[in-house]
């Protein structure tokens, strides 16, 4: 029998071993960077959508509270719009609508002002005028604009506040 020498090098079974490895590897990291980019996706969304609406209820019961008088929705009724007499003459009277899938406002006689971005749209929007006090109840849907058809940017809550005039 003779003796071959040492010889250097992979067989071919380490070889197919090695590839099949690092194809498991290179196959799970780019299955944990697209659900790191899906979740990043889902999160995007909903910031979005509960920052914009946030802002727009923050906005609205400041309005609210800083107004002397309802004049939409009439007290223990409800209503699509509010619209406040304000002190401020050149803002008066001041409405708040849906308009186009956007919350808006328009203060006197300016045109209506969207108070959320394009992103994320407004299903329904409703004002409860609860009583003789000026104690109003704000209730709206809102979704994250999905274009794209991704199921990663399905999003869409309700958001509920109320503020009465002081």
């Amino acid at each position: 029998m003779t003796k071959h020498g040492n010889t250097k090098g992979f067989t071919l079974i380490e070889l197919i071993l090695y590839v099949a490895l690092m194809g498991i590897v290179l196959y799970t990291a780019s299955l944990l960077y697209t659900l790191f980019l899906a979740e990043d996706a889902r999160d995007y969304a909903r910031a979005e959508v509960e920052q914009s609406s946030q802002h727009a209820l923050l906005y609205m019961t400041q309005t609210i509270r800083n107004a002397p008088s309802v004049t939409t929705p009439a007290a223990g009724s409800n209503a699509a719009a509010l619209q406040l007499t304000v002190d401020d003459e050149l803002k008066s009277p001041t409405v708040f609508s849906l308009s186009q899938g956007s919350i808006v406002v328009a203060e006197g006689g300016s045109p209506a002002v969207a108070l959320l971005p394009s992103s994320v749209v407004v299903d329904s929007l409703e004002f409860e005028n609860r009583g003789s006090e000026g104690s109003l109840y704000i209730e709206f849907s809102a979704h994250y604009r999905n274009d794209s058809e991704r199921p990663e940017f399905d999003y869409e809550q309700t958001f509920y506040a109320s503020a009465t005039i002081r």
